[in-house]
């Protein structure tokens, strides 16, 4: 975590450029495509570093979907509304303790002991090694 204000530069190759966010931030992202279509994009995956709650709007070609993340004491609580209905979520949490429930627009999320970000996986949440908690949200 850097703490600022502060500039750094660094030089890496632009695969491997790091994305500095502030803590609230949510931030959508998908699998590269080689050819982009004027289709919806089949499955979002939203960055999440909460510190105590953050939202984001994805507007799509289907509408917009709203993600809100917000973290109190050991639950992440998370409210998913729009068209896009199965979503991926990752959180770096940046508070402690660590989370010990997620709940999904108010009801809780099977643990499972492993988990990947894939629109074929059940939804449920899991918590990594280093602490990261991968999610698929299912509205």
């Amino acid at each position: 975590m850097i703490v600022g204000p502060a500039t750094r530069q660094i030089e890496v190759p632009l695969e491997r450029v790091p994305l500095c966010a502030c803590a609230d931030t949510l931030i959508p992202t998908t699998d590269p495509v080689d050819d982009l279509e004027e289709t919806p994009w089949d499955f979002v995956t939203f960055e999440a570093y909460p510190l105590r709650s953050g939202q984001a709007s994805l507007l799509d070609l289907d509408g917009t979907t709203e993600l809100l993340v917000s973290l109190e004491e050991s639950s992440l609580d998370v409210t998913l509304h729009g068209p896009k209905q199965r979503v991926g979520l990752r959180v770096l949490s940046l508070a402690e303790p660590r989370i010990a429930q997620v709940l999904l627009n108010g009801n809780p999320l099977v643990h499972q002991d492993t988990l990947t970000l894939d629109v074929a996986m059940e939804p449920g949440w899991s918590l990594q090694p280093d602490g990261t908690i991968l999610a698929i949200l299912a509205g």
